[in-house]
């Protein structure tokens, strides 16, 4: 199956993986030996239905699907945000506990007490420079 759409766009090739998981087609699935980092890459990234059920199949670690939402103008903007720790870590509040927190469960609403670490390498440092201007 994979020999036959060898050249396929990649998107052809999910449509494909996703028509043998509604059919539960599990041995479809295993034939297609994806050894294309590119693609491999591109189906990792794809955050559709399925997409956990695809990851694991296919052995790749799934990737998040949420996004970075906050687009601050200022400097003092960041400076108001985001905290250093004495680490080095860049930390901010989530979103969400103003109000309507009564209809979250216990586990939701604990969650989002929890300060979130920013990993990312670009944004850490953009951020820490605006902080320390």
């Amino acid at each position: 199956m994979y020999k036959f759409y060898r050249h396929c766009n990649t998107y052809v090739l999910i449509v494909l993986i996703l028509i043998a998981l509604q059919n539960n087609l599990y041995n479809c699935l295993y034939t297609i030996n994806l050894q294309n980092p590119a693609l491999n890459r591109k189906i990792n990234y794809y955050h559709g239905p399925y997409h956990h059920k695809i990851c694991y199949l296919l052995r790749f670690k799934p990737t998040s699907t949420g996004k970075f939402r906050i687009k601050p103008k200022t400097n003092k903007s960041i400076a108001k945000r985001f905290k250093i720790t004495g680490s080095g870590k860049l930390m901010h509040k989530r979103s969400g506990i103003q109000h309507l927190r009564s209809k979250l469960k216990s586990r939701q609403r604990r969650r989002l007490r929890r300060p979130v670490v920013i990993t990312s390498n670009k944004l850490r440092k953009k951020y820490i420079q605006a902080i320390n201007t």
